[in-house]
């Protein structure tokens, strides 16, 4: 597998989790190697730029954390697409640094402070997210691949639909 398969990938598993979390990204997901930041891809999500700070209130604690964990996650399962679908060796730093993911690890760890269970639980999650999400990373790491390296969310989502089908009822009408 080619650098730009491999960032295709890379770059799928940060958008399908950031969705599967309810996080709102840019809505664009782009393998065009940036110059100027030596990035080979990027997504974005609200997430990277979130306001707060710890320190509020227990409440407002309380919800930092969640993001700050989503953060992580999102950040992790890039490199979790790697290990989980194309056999990338393990989900550690060293691993994910070969993988060009040194940065996204960087900034895990540091919007969980370090604690490293936290760490843990959200490269489980990332690694969870991604076997689920496992039809629509390929998908989408196809479109990114086969176009200009470029592809718009509500693209993406209206060739899944073309292909599943509307959304199923997540819920029945019980009976008179």
């Amino acid at each position: 597998m080619d650098q730009r398969q491999l960032t295709a990938y890379h770059e799928a598993g940060h958008e399908m989790a950031a969705d599967e979390l309810g996080v709102v990204t840019a809505g664009i997901v782009s393998i065009v190697p940036n110059p100027d930041d030596e990035t080979l891809g990027r997504m974005a999500s609200e997430v990277q730029t979130f306001p707060w700070k710890s320190g509020y209130s227990p409440e407002e604690d309380a919800a930092f954390r969640e993001v700050m964990f989503h953060d992580a996650v999102i950040n992790y399962a890039g490199h979790a697409a790697l290990v989980a679908l194309l056999g990338a060796e393990d989900m550690s730093e060293d691993c994910a640094a070969r993988h060009g993911a040194g940065q996204d690890w960087a900034n895990a760890e540091k919007a969980l402070g370090g604690d490293a269970a936290r760490m843990e639980s959200a490269k489980a999650r990332a690694i969870d997210i991604v076997k689920a999400r496992r039809v629509h990373i390929e998908h989408l790491a196809r479109m990114l691949c086969d176009g200009n390296g470029t592809v718009d969310m509500n693209d993406f989502w209206k060739a899944r639909r073309m292909i599943e089908g509307p959304p199923k009822m997540r819920f029945t009408i019980p009976p008179l």
